[in-house]
Order: structure tokens, then C-alpha cells, then sequence
């Protein structure tokens, strides 16, 4: 982790070797870059600025949805590149929140376990994320899922899951087994799956 002179974080590698510090060294020096135009009077520049302190995880989910109200299209910005900026900004938030909902419940059991109930909620309102913490999101949406028999929910998890995790022999085990849970399901649920569900996938720097 990168702080500043005061103490507060500017930047996260994204992994711990010497190529990903230097990269994240590369991406503090264009940051500043960034805020030192805008602190001269540049405008059109705050929504790159909040994707990119997004990215590097150097503002929080409460900061950033502050930010988020109060962007405007640049005028020389055409539509279509504006709403896909917004589209990954908004997915990006996604990730922010959830991994601040996961910081602050820490290791208690009653919180991780209300997590899932809210994980659930916005997988059902067609929203996930990316990157480390795409495992525990969608193991507490799903868990929920099964309890309540929604297939579909429980079936664009796995899919998620399947995606990011398939290749890795380790996760062979619990993928089969999910996919056996959700040929159950659909056997049971009252809820028709006619193909994975639609989500709103995070723009996140882990690839």
C-alpha cells in the first residue's frame, strides 16, 4: 500500500511484485497529473479522475458515490463515450461497496452471515463484481439463493464462479458441486431459468 507524506492511501499494487509496484508508482504519477490539471481550472476531467482513484483503490465507497452525484458530461464529450465512462464507474462502485461491507464486518460471524442476505439482494437486482472478492459475494448470494430455491440467482453465481475459478483444478470440487445443487434446484424451483442471468459486471485493474 502507498500513503502520502500525511498518512492517507493513495494507491494499492495490485499484486506484490516488483512489475506491479512500479506499475502502481506509474499510476500515483498519473493521478497526480490528473489533479494537478484540474486544480489549474481543467475541466471534463473528474469523471476519469474518480475511475481512476477507483481502480487503484485510493477513495472510498462513501467518497465515491459523493463524486458519482456530482458528475456532469464534458460538452466536448459525445454521449455514447460518456454513458460507457459512467457504465464502468458504476460497476466499478459495485466493488467498492461490497468490499467495504466485507472490511467492516470483519471476522464477526453475525455480520458475515447478514452480508449474504445483501449480496443476494443485489445479485437479484442484476449486479456483481470482480476481482478478489468475487468468491465471497457470490458465496453468500448463493447460499441465500438456495435457501430460498431461486435458481437464477444461484445459477448466475455458478456461472461467475465458473468463469473466474474453472481453470484452477482447485475450484474443480465446489463448482461440481454447486452445479449439482443447481440441478436440483431447477428440478424444485418455481423460479425458470432459461440461460444465466444478466449482471452488472465491476470494472476492476485484477484480471
Amino acid at each position: 500500500m502507498f500513503l502520502d507524506a500525511s498518512g492517507k492511501k493513495v494507491g494499492k499494487p495490485s499484486n506484490r511484485s516488483i512489475e506491479g509496484f512500479r506499475g502502481t508508482l506509474s499510476d500515483i504519477a498519473a493521478l497526480d497529473e490528473l489533479r494537478a490539471r484540474i486544480a489549474k481550472g481543467e475541466k471534463g476531467l473528474k469523471a476519469s479522475l474518480l475511475l481512476r482513484e477507483m481502480n487503484m483503490d485510493a477513495i472510498s465507497f462513501e467518497d465515491a458515490a459523493k463524486c458519482r452525484k456530482g458528475l456532469k458530461k464534458p460538452s466536448k464529450m459525445k454521449s455514447a463515450a460518456w454513458k460507457e465512462l459512467l457504465a464502468d464507474i458504476d460497476g466499478r462502485m459495485v466493488n467498492l461497496e461490497v468490499g467495504d461491507l466485507i472490511k467492516n464486518a470483519g471476522r464477526d460471524k453475525a455480520k458475515i452471515e447478514s452480508l449474504g442476505k445483501t449480496f443476494y439482494a443485489m445479485a437479484k437486482d442484476g449486479k456483481s463484481v470482480s476481482g478478489r472478492i468475487i468468491l465471497t459475494f457470490w458465496r453468500g448470494a448463493m447460499e441465500v439463493a438456495r435457501d430460498k430455491k431461486d435458481a437464477t440467482v444461484f445459477e448466475a453465481g455458478l456461472n461467475a464462479l465458473e468463469a473466474e475459478f474453472g481453470s484452477n483444478p482447485r475450484a474443480r470440487a465446489d463448482l461440481d458441486k454447486w452445479k449439482s445443487e443447481l440441478e436440483e434446484m431447477t428440478k424444485t424451483s418455481p423460479v425458470e431459468t432459461t440461460g444465466p442471468q444478466k449482471v452488472v459486471l465491476a470494472v476492476s485493474g485484477m484480471t
